[in-house]
């Protein structure tokens, strides 16, 4: 809230101002965050898991777009911007408007043929359209279609080209590999102990 409110509401804002701008956020955010609280008492699978399948409506384009800049010195900017709208506006038309159609129509389905268990036909409900994962996984091949097609016919004038402006020291730490194998060896310790 502090950085959108120096930058787009009062430019020349004092540190007073900002740090009452802050409370005022923090404060409103608060009272959002009790109303929302009881809307998602009943959401199924929890609040996680409902937190994980939100955040997939923009980690998904934005690890692709990250990806694809490790790769690529030609896609532009505007593929990027396409490929995230196309991501966000499918991905929650998908899980939001789409799904509940699915479900619907096989709960519907599994009553006419004579199901009457709410336990089943909730199971029906579940098993009738993919999980939120398989979506993201389809949604991520989608994005990389389009930010190389939308690339091809709008590609960046230059390719990319990152300096080093030697604003800060890149030197590698000294321990850097004897480190990283520590870690990798304590990771699959871990794991072989706890499986």
């Amino acid at each position: 809230g502090l950085d959108l409110y120096k930058q787009y509401f009062n430019n020349n804002a004092s540190e007073k101002q900002v740090v009452r701008a802050g409370k005022t956020f923090g404060i409103f955010l608060a009272i959002f965050s009790m109303a929302l609280a009881p809307l998602l008492y009943g959401v199924e699978g929890g609040i996680f898991n409902y937190l994980q399948e939100l955040n997939g409506s923009f980690s998904v384009p934005i690890l692709a777009i990250i990806l694809v800049g490790y790769f690529s010195k030609r896609v532009s900017g505007k593929a990027a911007n396409i490929a995230i709208v196309f991501a966000v506006v499918t991905y929650l038309v998908t899980l939001y408007v789409v799904k509940p159609i699915i479900a619907g129509n096989a709960v519907a389905a599994a009553e006419l043929a004579g199901g009457t268990d709410a336990s089943e036909l909730a199971m029906v409900a579940k098993d009738a359209f993919p999980s939120f994962l398989h979506i993201m996984g389809i949604i991520f091949v989608l994005v990389l279609i389009i930010l190389f097609t939308v690339s091809k016919f709008f590609p960046r004038q230059t390719d990319y080209l990152e300096e080093y402006t030697r604003q800060v020291d890149i030197t590698p730490w000294k321990y850097l590999k004897p480190a990283g194998v520590v870690i990798c060896i304590a990771v699959v310790s871990i794991y072989v102990y706890f499986s």
